[in-house]
């Protein structure tokens, strides 16, 4: 019995393989693009599938980034310039991790992430407080002249939450 090579075969192998991928989330087209490979699909087979994916919307690398913000901006808040560094990670080009970051900014962000450790730490003396919170804060990307206001804002107001 021998086995014939049928590209069109191959290339329906790989787009399902690629659905199955991106059930699980939205990935980017490089995320997408790097797991065809590794699955050993040959590189015209893997554009192939990458364009019906496109023709499909299955990717969109727009509205990846502006979820991917979305996300981080409410349950991890992070810096502006740590979320662009994570979509460029992602294969996100610095013109749309740009654009998609435009909505957010860093004050509201290490609000956000001030008052989400500040109630785990409110029991502590002032100077851990202060120690552990800038830690966190610089660990999410926040220059420092931002974590000291906020930070003294949140020893003052570590009860009020």
């Amino acid at each position: 019995m021998t086995t014939s090579y049928d590209p069109n075969k191959t290339t329906e192998r790989a787009f399902l393989e690629a659905i199955k991928y991106i059930s699980y989330r939205p990935r980017t087209e490089h995320e997408t693009r790097t797991k065809l490979l590794k699955s050993n699909f040959q590189s015209k087979v893997v554009e192939t599938t990458i364009t019906r994916c496109y023709e499909n919307n299955l990717l969109n690398d727009h509205q990846f980034a502006a979820l991917w913000v979305e996300s981080r901006s409410n349950s991890n808040p992070k810096s502006i310039f740590l979320i662009k560094r994570e979509l460029m990670e992602k294969g996100i080009n610095r013109e749309i991790s740009t654009a998609a970051t435009q909505s957010i900014s860093d004050e509201q962000n290490i609000i956000k992430a001030t008052h989400k450790k500040s109630r785990s730490i409110r029991h502590l003396s002032k100077d851990q407080f202060n120690k552990k919170l800038t830690n966190h804060l610089l660990r999410k990307g926040f220059n420092i002249h931002l974590i000291q206001k906020v930070t003294c804002e949140a020893w003052t107001n570590r009860n009020n939450n």
